[in-house]
């Protein structure tokens, strides 16, 4: 059943995620399965391949990953969520090879905050249909709302809680969780690649305190903290409404 975009803001302020269908066409689809295939990823240094897969940070110069960043129906989905001006944290790919272990149980917001309203979103675009097979999420529904302190004490391992769910997620799909929310994967036990792509966005930038903006501008996914400065520079137009800009003194927040 399609829900409206209260019950969706609902479920994401309830539960700390919810899935959004039919977000990515078949050709935007087909342009991230070949500049992320098997035979793209395979050759990337082994050190970079743990139990649980690998993680690569994408290149905000590649117009692919320019056109999901941006992707029109992702930016109307936010702003029907009272997100209309989301600003990017970080980017990456995320794949597990045939066999590749469960990623352990964790939380994505690495600093305290404990305001209603989510901080930061993270965003699962997959480039194959997700099942418990294949390595699909797996999360504690509601777990955003717990005190960070009991979501970063957690056993580093993946095993099976009796609170969790799994989100198994079609191609097009698209998965938008606060990241607070305590998440994991299954194994991948299939002989194919699951990949992802991940995308951290702040949906209220503008609000946040000044130590988490310092934080997240410089990451280093993103362009140097003054790009917004320099009289010329290489960023591609559509990119730059959602870069986010810090002009303040304040020292990046602690992390845990």
């Amino acid at each position: 059943m399609k829900m409206g975009s209260r019950q969706l803001r609902d479920t994401l302020a309830q539960r700390g995620y919810c899935v959004i269908p039919n977000i990515i066409d078949s050709d935007m689809l087909q342009s991230l399965k070949e500049r992320f295939s098997q035979d793209a990823l395979a050759p990337m240094a082994k050190g970079n391949f743990g139990d649980a897969g690998a993680f690569v940070v994408a290149d905000y110069h590649d117009p692919v990953i320019v056109n999901l960043l941006t992707w029109p129906k992702t930016m109307e989905t936010l702003s029907a969520l009272g997100f209309s001006a989301p600003k990017l944290h970080n980017f990456y790919v995320s794949t597990k090879p045939p066999q590749a272990a469960g990623l352990a149980w964790h939380s994505d917001l690495f600093y305290e905050y404990d305001m209603a309203e989510p901080a930061e979103l993270f965003l699962i675009y997959y480039l194959q249909d997700t099942t418990p097979e294949n390595g699909c999420l797996r999360v504690v529904p509601s777990s955003h709302l717990w005190p960070h302190k009991q979501r970063h004490q957690q056993p580093h391992d993946a095993a099976l809680r009796s609170d969790e769910i799994d989100v198994p997620i079609k191609t097009g799909e698209l998965f938008i969780g606060d990241r607070r929310l305590l998440h994991a994967t299954h194994a991948n036990q299939a002989d194919t690649w699951r990949t992802c792509l991940t995308i951290a966005y702040a949906p209220r930038f503008d609000t946040l305190a000044e130590p988490i903006k310092a934080l997240i501008v410089r990451n280093r996914c993103l362009p140097p903290a003054g790009w917004h400065k320099q009289a010329q520079h290489d960023l591609d137009p559509r990119l730059t409404p959602v870069l986010p800009i810090y002009e303040g003194t304040a020292q990046p927040i602690a992390t845990v």
